[in-house]
């Protein structure tokens, strides 16, 4: 993806139905997930499902004051990436030792209705603006929605592989 994703026509449709399908995934995956494999290890990262589906709240949860930063055009978390994705990593741990599907699906949806409040409120004109983000560099609101689904793709992915793997 280039530096600056522009939305040449902005679908207010698309991006419902869109937000929409993920949230859905969210609780198919949630839903799959057997009580036994919760806590069991991810096959391609250090995470387990549990702690991969906090992070998918957590990032559904910050995504209200990243677009507003992002409107602003003032950075989000601007520190270097090592450091946002160690603090990240350890973070998660500590806030999924205790999480339970029920939880993970109640913040989801409470995050996810807010979210798309927001989202709602981004006017056509504003999809170029943006800032730093997280340490990745310039990101416009263009970039982070689409940056959004599409992390939310991979995490799903790894969930489902993982899945694959704890059922033979």
């Amino acid at each position: 993806m280039s530096a600056k994703t522009s939305l040449q026509h902005v679908d207010r449709t698309k991006i419902r139905t869109e937000w929409e399908a993920m949230r859905n995934e969210y609780h198919t995956l949630v839903d799959s997930i057997p009580p036994t494999a919760f806590r069991h290890s991810t096959i391609d990262t250090r995470w387990t499902i549990a702690e991969i589906m906090t992070h998918m709240v957590q990032t559904i949860e910050l995504m209200p004051r990243a677009i507003k930063s992002l409107r602003r055009g003032k950075d989000f978390i601007n520190l270097p990436n090592m450091i946002v994705e160690s603090t990240n990593f350890f973070l998660v741990k500590m806030i999924a030792l205790n999480i339970t599907p029920k939880t993970l699906l109640t913040r989801y949806d409470q995050a996810f209705d807010i979210a798309m409040q927001v989202w709602d409120r981004v006017d056509d004109d504003e999809w170029d603006k943006g800032a730093c983000y997280l340490g990745e560099g310039y990101k416009t609101l263009a970039d982070y929605y689409k940056n959004a689904l599409a992390h939310f793709d991979e995490h799903a992915a790894q969930i489902r592989k993982s899945l694959n793997s704890t059922e033979r």
